[in-house]
């Protein structure tokens, strides 16, 4: 009987029903040698209960612990099998996701190539347009309405070149390839020379437009001029787009210890549930903004 629980429990149920066989045969075989009369030098039985009723409870016993055995052991079976069955789900689960999130990196390393390629083969021609409108710009042979039309197609150029390096710096920070030089640089000349292009804008819409800078303000400072003329621009370039009737005004000051940009207009301005987003990936706060 404990062959055959061992052998359930350790090899399984083939080999239990095979050991429970075995030891059945076993007690019955004793069983009817000593009911025929053969006596064993361990010693006769003592216990008063015939051979035959004893083989016959102890057969009993062992078909109820194998029965009991076998619920145990098929329960345990099952129980592994759910296991086993979710494992496998589970590691499909995440051999999945990786192939997903693989293709997705394949996807965006594939996007950022191609806007690097595309913008690299636009500049040149764009730069070239923009060097012949400035020899048609200095040609004092022209007429005025001409010299609009030129004064156009110089602007138009310029601002199409400024979005092109705009997709290169948005693949280079997806490449994590961007670095700030520090360099001295005249802030008065970098912030003037910014918002410049951006008082016509201004005062073709009517709007009054304010440059502000503190008179303590170092004249040179370290940074990278091209990236601060950048960040104003864009920051000038939105409040003037943005706004409709009143002023623009860009004010540098310091404070702390830093220099302080602060660019303010009375247009629709950014509503406080838009404000929280301002950091993450660009989306227009209002859908009613060209």
């Amino acid at each position: 009987m404990v062959l055959s629980a061992i052998s359930s429990l350790v090899a399984g149920r083939l080999s239990g029903v095979l050991w429970a066989f075995i030891c059945g045969i076993t007690l019955w075989s004793f069983a009817w040698l000593q009911y025929n009369g053969y006596q064993f030098e361990f010693g006769p039985v003592t216990t008063g209960i015939e051979p035959l009723v004893l083989a016959f409870e102890a057969t009993l016993v062992l078909i109820m612990l194998t029965v009991a055995i076998f619920i145990f052991r098929s329960g345990q079976l099952s129980a592994e099998e759910r296991l086993n069955s979710t494992v496998n789900q589970l590691e499909k689960e995440v051999h999945d996701r990786s192939l997903a999130e693989a293709e997705a990196r394949q996807s965006e390393e594939a996007k950022s190539t191609f806007l690097a390629a595309m913008s690299h083969e636009l500049s040149p021609p764009l730069n070239g347009v923009i060097g012949a409108s400035h020899l048609l710009q200095n040609d004092g042979g022209l007429s005025q309405k001409k010299q609009e039309l030129v004064n156009v197609v110089l602007r138009s150029s310029e601002t199409l070149l400024e979005l092109i390096n705009n997709v290169l710096d948005l693949s280079r920070l997806d490449a994590d390839a961007i670095e700030l030089e520090r360099e001295p640089l005249d802030l008065r000349d970098v912030v003037g020379s910014s918002v410049e292009p951006l008082r016509f804008q201004a005062q073709e819409k009517g709007l009054s437009f304010n440059l502000l800078v503190e008179n303590d303000l170092p004249a040179w400072i370290k940074g990278d001029s091209a990236r601060l003329l950048q960040v104003v621009l864009n920051l000038v370039g939105n409040a003037v787009k943005s706004t409709n009737s009143g002023e623009v005004s860009v004010i540098v000051d310091t404070a702390l210890e830093r220099i302080c940009k602060k660019i303010s207009d009375i247009g629709i301005g950014i509503p406080t549930k838009a404000q929280a987003s301002l950091f993450e990936p660009y989306v227009q706060a209002s859908k009613t903004l060209p």
